[in-house]
């Protein structure tokens, strides 16, 4: 596995180059998911290699932001996770928007988990966050 060495910032640099930069550097820290990376629950299994999530044998038809927010909420599964953590981990550190866009995408993988597996997956927890509550298996 190669490792990068961060860039020197030797020289200012416009705001959205050193942005771009810096958006990339995160971009190859976090690489790829671990070869076995796979999350198993009592509904739903979700392979970030594959980019796939099943419950039971069907597949649930994500989109690549959705996907990345289920993944947070499962890897952290049972634990609080508060718009700003999601933001973080799935926009990124610089991402300037309304923290409400996390609202959204939440609601639309809940709706898909709901429909596939007849079961509330993410609860609400009012004024902290979100929580993913299917059992390990």
């Amino acid at each position: 596995r190669l490792h990068h060495r961060p860039r020197p910032l030797d020289r200012p640099l416009h705001g959205a180059i050193h942005r771009a930069r810096l958006r990339d550097d995160l971009r190859r820290r976090r690489g790829a998911a671990p070869p076995d990376s796979r999350l198993a629950f009592r509904h739903l299994s979700i392979n970030p290699n594959a980019h796939e999530v099943l419950a039971g044998r069907v597949a649930i038809d994500l989109t690549a932001t959705e996907f990345s927010v289920l993944w947070e909420l499962a890897r952290h599964a049972g634990h609080v996770l508060t718009r700003e953590q999601l933001l973080s981990q799935v926009w990124g550190g610089d991402f300037y928007g309304n923290d409400r866009v996390v609202d959204v995408y939440v609601g639309q993988v809940r709706r898909k988990l709901e429909q596939a597996t007849g079961q509330t997956l993410i609860e609400t927890v009012r004024g902290v966050g979100y929580k993913f509550v299917d059992q390990r298996e």
